[in-house]
């Protein structure tokens, strides 16, 4: 659950993920010139404008489970003051989400696979900017995941073909099931 997710985190961006994830105001744009490397020593990629997008970048369900990640990784990292941008319909329209996006202030997005595909066809998101993208596999009352219910099987599969493949085909990002 949410716990091997925050320790994918920490592995994945080794002993420098707290610096990046609670740095100045909870952790999005840098101070310096100098780009962050992970332990593999991949440099983050800027946008356009210097802008930094999120490293992290996972996928769920639905709208209650991406409040649900979003709390636990919080309390999990220990980061209560973590800024994690909510890519989800509820509550925002797809213009403040890009406008959250385009402030570069989030290093890690939370989303449903259709707000996600909207918000990358759009040109806000872009999975080739983010160093790991995680997958959320729990079950629901049904036994059923991400790629097996039938509200979101399409959106999730149309979303890994256009920009979740590619991303690691091209070993820009890592991906991780959780």
């Amino acid at each position: 659950g949410i716990r091997s997710l925050a320790s994918a985190i920490k592995v994945h961006f080794g002993a420098e993920w707290r610096q990046r994830f609670a740095g100045k105001g909870g952790g999005g744009k840098r101070t310096s010139g100098k780009h962050h490397k992970s332990k593999n020593n991949k440099s983050s990629k800027n946008m356009p404008g210097g802008v930094q997008p999120p490293g992290v970048l996972v996928i769920t369900l639905s709208a209650n489970r991406a409040t649900e990640v979003i709390r636990g990784l919080k309390t999990k990292l220990k980061l209560p003051k973590l800024k994690v941008a909510k890519l989800f319909s509820r509550h925002m329209k797809v213009a403040q989400q890009e406008a959250v996006l385009k402030e570069g202030t989030c290093r890690i997005g939370v989303g449903t696979p259709q707000r996600l595909q909207r918000l990358c066809d759009g040109g806000a998101l872009d999975f080739g900017s983010a160093e790991l993208i995680c997958i959320d596999m729990l079950r629901d009352k049904k036994k059923l995941n991400i790629f097996t219910v039938k509200d979101t099987e399409q959106a999730m599969l149309k979303l890994f073909h256009d920009h979740v493949y590619p991303a690691i085909a091209k070993h820009e990002a890592k991906l991780c099931f959780f």
